[in-house]
């Protein structure tokens, strides 16, 4: 029993030290980001994007590196994109305005290409385990290769989509005291790197010791939570100061980068091809995001207003596949 209770202490401060980090170093990049000349939308979806998704993508390495666990590092990236959902939905508590009615094409198409990304790696884990032995590159799934290349076309597109509808190059401003940024934002990131391989060495051993929950579940829920808190911080600051735009560009940017983690931790698990060691669960975790993405930007496209409780139908729509999935992924894994 003290076990468990002292486990838990360790995984709270944890969390608390990737809180704390995750927000310095997403701060850092906001003011990297205003080096450059790209828009607010755009600025999110990168900059900030890729400093809040640092604990997923060092959790997940830890789990699948260190703790050799496959669903605590898939279930981590997964569970993450519904946390990130919710963020979306909490941002309408805190405007006036529908957080859809903020959306852009620009967040249209992020989330068509989450979609796109998410389909695929559901599509790996039924191939998976239905053609047994698995094509492997060394101990990389050929799939996982395939989907690095397919985030990364993404990314690439979110890119000249920017490019494009803005007319800009990448122009780095003459800024004095660029480096001292720099510097700090490296730091930060160390301490939450080292944090997140931590955390996920401490969530491996509360799943093992933990009766109620499996690895499958607690990666999907508690780790996906631990990991989610930089972008929670980052969304509520952003649409504190007014910019709502770069708090949804970050929240749906997250999510890109979170998907091209899956195969960077197939680099770093050595039991096998990580996709085909994972429960098929994480099915159900997939298909819930892709339905609540679809839903999301169904909203952006419609326009809809607030018409119950302050509330439009997407955001109630939302809540609803919310609820239905965490009932169902705790009836399924346990």
């Amino acid at each position: 029993m003290i076990a468990i209770v002292l486990l838990w202490l360790k995984f709270i401060v944890a969390s608390l030290g990737l809180l704390f980090f995750g927000y310095k170093a997403s701060k850092q990049a906001y003011k990297i980001s205003k080096i450059t000349v790209f828009s607010e939308t755009f600025m999110g979806m990168v900059f900030l994007a890729i400093s809040t998704s640092m604990p997923e993508l060092f959790s997940s390495i830890g789990a699948a590196g260190i703790a050799h666990s496959s669903n605590l590092a898939v279930g981590n990236i997964l569970g993450t994109l519904i946390i990130n959902l919710i963020i979306l939905i909490m941002l309408d508590f805190q405007i006036k305005k529908p957080v859809v009615s903020y959306g852009n094409q620009h967040h249209v198409l992020s989330g068509l290409l989450c979609i796109f990304l998410l389909s695929l790696v559901t599509s790996s884990i039924i191939l998976q385990y239905i053609l047994q032995p698995v094509i492997k590159f060394f101990h990389v799934g050929l799939d996982s290769i395939f989907i690095f290349i397919m985030c990364l076309i993404a990314l690439r597109l979110v890119f000249i989509f920017e490019k494009r509808n803005n007319n800009l190059e990448l122009d780095v401003k003459d800024v004095s005291g660029g480096w001292k940024i720099w510097t700090i934002f490296f730091i930060y990131i160390f301490f939450v790197g080292s944090l997140g391989i931590w955390i996920a060495d401490i969530a491996d051993n509360i799943a093992d010791i933990t009766s109620w929950c499996n690895h499958t579940y607690f990666g999907s829920v508690f780790l996906a939570i631990s990991s989610s808190l930089p972008e929670i911080i980052v969304s509520i600051f952003s649409v504190g100061v007014g910019s709502v735009n770069m708090a949804m560009g970050n929240i749906l940017g997250s999510n890109l980068f979170d998907i091209i983690i899956i195969p960077i931790s197939d680099l770093f698990y050595t039991n096998g091809i990580i996709l085909s060691d994972v429960s098929l669960t994480h099915i159900f975790t997939a298909i819930s995001a892709i339905v609540l993405i679809s839903l999301f930007s169904i909203g952006i496209i419609s326009k809809t207003k607030k018409s119950f409780l302050k509330f439009n139908w997407v955001t109630i729509s939302m809540i609803c596949v919310f609820i239905i999935y965490y009932f169902f992924l705790t009836l399924l894994t346990n």
